[in-house]
Formats: structure tokens, sequence, C-alpha cells
């Protein structure tokens, strides 16, 4: 059989799940996104204290984190004038893990 692009139907579903996939590779195609992904496993975090971690900008942590939130990985909560950011319940996160595995596995042995 020969591949023939014409003759493969890619629905609507398919085509928004792809770039629903891409959404998110671009996401963790960034290391200070992950980094933040890690930190945000702990619990809510804000800005500040996101950035002091990071020993990044509040600004560029900021951008990094509008990212995050338009592609829906994390979510805030405001208290008072404090903006607590945390990761979503959605498949985003399960992503995270996936590749957090995959980057571990190919890590030398230390020791």
């Amino acid at each position: 059989m020969t591949f023939s692009p014409s003759s493969i139907d890619i629905s609507l579903a398919d085509r928004a799940a792809a770039r629903r996939q891409s959404d998110l590779c671009r996401v963790f195609a960034n290391m200070h996104r992950v980094l933040i992904l890690w930190m945000l496993e702990t619990g809510e975090l804000t800005v500040s204290e996101l950035a002091e971690g990071l020993e990044l900008s509040m600004p560029g942590t900021s951008q990094h984190l509008q990212r995050m939130k338009m592609s829906g990985v994390v979510t805030t909560r405001r208290d008072g004038k404090l903006i607590y950011y945390r990761l979503t319940e959605d498949k985003g996160r399960h992503a995270c893990h996936l590749f957090g595995q995959a980057a571990y596995l190919e890590l030398p042995e230390v020791g």
C-alpha cells in the first residue's frame, strides 16, 4: 500500500488535538517554564517566589507564566494584592510528568 496524503482524512477533532499538543510542546520547550512546572508541583507560588527560585527577573517570570496560563497549564488565584499560580489538573500536568520521565532516562548515571 502506498501512502497518499489525499487518502487520509484528518478530522476537525484531530486538528484541534494536534494544535493542543503543539501548544503544550511549546510550553515544555523552554527550560524556565519546565522549572516553573516542577516548582508548582509543590503547590501554589507567587511570581516573586518563582522569580527568586529561578533567579530570573519578575517581568521575565511573569511572561513565562502568561504563556503557560494561555496554554491552560497553570491557573491563578488572587488573595488581596498577591496572585498565586498553580498547576491545572488537565492533561498538561500529565504530559509534564511524561516529558520529565523521558528526560531522566537520557541522563548518564552519576556516582
